[in-house]
């Protein structure tokens, strides 16, 4: 029983609102879309604005933080494209830009072999370097100034 008594005494309602929106923000559990669509509306940001002021003031201010952190990953990307940014629209973003940066890569690499192409000496010989064989100084009876 002193056990019983010891857990009610830690558990308030800090407490279980702050566990309840850090496991919201946690798993990125959304709201629905009609609510979102209001908090993002100038009522919804009134009233969120309200109950963040209560928070501070009757709850704990890291619950007013959390429901700030939460309240922020609702609204943040509400007006984009179905009313919600997720992880498949910037997926298709990226491949998009992929895309994009691997036919500027191929129209560059072409534009560089050209230049080489052009900047390449104007008398090319087909013979190689490695056919030129020095004479040495003993065969051809020449003196060495000393």
């Amino acid at each position: 029983m002193k056990i019983s008594k010891a857990v009610k005494k830690m558990i308030n309602v800090d407490i279980v609102i702050a566990l309840l929106l850090a496991i919201l923000i946690t798993f990125e559990f959304k709201v629905e879309e009609d609510v979102r669509h209001f908090m993002n509306s100038a009522m919804g940001l009134i009233s969120c604005s309200l109950v963040v002021v209560l928070m501070f003031i009757y709850l704990n201010p890291l619950v007013a933080l959390l429901f700030l952190v939460y309240f922020y990953e609702n609204v943040r990307y509400d007006n984009m494209h179905s009313g919600l940014y997720d992880k498949y629209t910037n997926k298709t973003v990226m491949d998009s830009l992929v895309k994009t940066n691997k036919v500027t890569q191929k129209k560059q690499d072409a534009v560089e072999i050209e230049t080489i192409k052009k900047m390449a000496p104007i008398v090319q010989k087909r013979e190689k370097m490695l056919s030129f064989k020095p004479t040495l100084a003993k065969n051809k009876n020449y003196s060495l100034l000393n």
